[in-house]
Formats: structure tokens, sequence, C-alpha cells
């Protein structure tokens, strides 16, 4: 669909370093279900991973190249650990900073890691 090229061209503008394998994780975690069933969520063959998120994939692709700026304003700050420790509370996908499908303490580690400039 042109619009899932659209929305990949603008992640990778915002951080060319992905790889094919990360678009593709991040359009499928960021992606709205669509089905009516709560029990039901996640992929399934009629509707896929749902409506493509181009905020969140946008967004998430940002937080790849720089982890520890997780409000995405451009700086490190005290503020940015906070959102990100509450996303991660949370269990907000956004959060697998490895792109291994678990959130992990690994996921932690990348970003205290990034966050201390590292």
């Amino acid at each position: 669909a042109p619009q899932v090229a659209g929305i990949v061209a603008l992640m990778l503008k915002m951080n060319p370093a992905l790889s094919p394998a990360e678009v593709k994780y991040i359009l499928e975690v960021t992606a709205t279900d669509v089905t009516a069933s709560p029990a039901s969520a996640g992929y399934d063959d009629y509707t896929g991973f749902g409506l493509v998120n181009a905020e969140k994939a946008v967004t998430m692709a940002m937080k790849q190249a720089l982890p520890a700026d997780w409000n995405g304003d451009g700086n490190v700050e005290t503020l940015d650990a906070v959102l990100y420790l509450t996303d991660y509370t949370n269990a907000d996908a956004m959060t697998d900073l490895n792109l291994d499908t678990a959130q992990t303490a690994d996921d932690m580690a990348i970003f205290l890691y990034s966050y201390a400039g590292e």
C-alpha cells in the first residue's frame, strides 16, 4: 500500500540505520488492532496486525536511533527516564529497544546505557 511505503520512508528518514527486519517489526508492534474481541488481539488472517499507525511507527523508529530521548525533543533529560520507566512498567511494546519481541532487562540496559551518554 502506498501509505505504508510513505510511512516507511518517514521511519527511514528518522533512522536510516533501520534494517528491513526492524522496519517490519516496528510496523507490526505499533499497528492498531482492529479485531472486535480483546481475546483475539494480535495477528489474524483477515486483518493481519491491524491498521498501520504512522505516529507510533515513526516515533519508535526515532527511539531506535536515540533511545534515551524518549519524548523526542532532541534532549536527553530526567523526564525521558521517567517516561521510559512509566512505559516499561506498563509493558508498552515500544520499550522493546533490542527488537527481540520481548520486554526484558536488556531493553532497560540499552536505555540506561544511552541515557548515560554511552
